[in-house]
């Protein structure tokens, strides 16, 4: 049974391929950036939160520090999950192409 693909999902799977071997590799370095960034701000702010115990200190350093290294983690978990997706897409795409 062969199904035939429209032509806006020949073009998507086309962009998917060209993204595959040419941007993955960015995209998921760019999530592992992001990853290093939230561990050093999450680290930065306990360290200066340590160095001086005061309750002002605790609001301006660790909450903002801790809440910016908590977004840059979920970038990473978000970008790694869109890099993996589209790389499964593109592997199907690869075996189909090959099959027909």
């Amino acid at each position: 049974m062969t199904i035939q693909l429209t032509q806006d999902e020949r073009a998507y799977l086309a962009e998917i391929l060209v993204w595959d071997e040419k941007r993955r590799s960015a995209e998921s370095m760019a999530a592992h950036v992001s990853l290093v960034l939230g561990g050093v701000a999450i680290a930065l702010a306990a360290v200066l939160t340590l160095f001086d115990l005061r309750d002002v200190v605790i609001l301006s350093a660790l909450v903002p520090g801790v809440l910016a290294g908590l977004f840059l983690v979920a970038m990473y978990r978000v970008g790694r999950a869109r890099v993996n997706d589209r790389h499964q897409i593109a592997l199907l795409a690869r075996k189909l192409e090959q099959a027909s």
